[in-house]
């Protein structure tokens, strides 16, 4: 999705499962070629946990139009949790994802 458009922007807290969360906030714009429903986000925000090893949620934003009604789209893992890294799954890379 562009991860590296985006920049640190804040830290906050927001609520998840009832419970506020320390979190950091990253926004930017996104590469020319994302798209939702055929349309560019004009502005993406992400929450990552303060220790940047989980990812909270996603929010991306709309510009106005007659002939599209989503502004806002949003993607949120309240439970989600780090673990240690499982290295073994690049073992078994299908080659599909190898060919360029």
């Amino acid at each position: 999705m562009g991860l590296t458009y985006i920049r640190k922007k804040r830290d906050e807290k927001v609520t998840l499962n009832g419970h506020f969360k320390e979190v950091i906030v990253y926004e930017g714009e996104p590469p020319e070629d994302v798209s939702v429903n055929g349309r560019h986000p004009s502005l993406i925000r992400g929450y990552s946990s303060e220790q940047r090893n989980v990812t909270y949620g996603w929010e991306l934003f709309f510009s106005h139009s007659t002939n599209f009604s989503l502004y806002t789209q949003e993607y949120w893992y309240p439970s989600m949790k780090s673990m240690k890294p499982d290295w073994s799954i690049f073992n078994d890379i299908p080659n599909a994802c190898l060919d360029s």
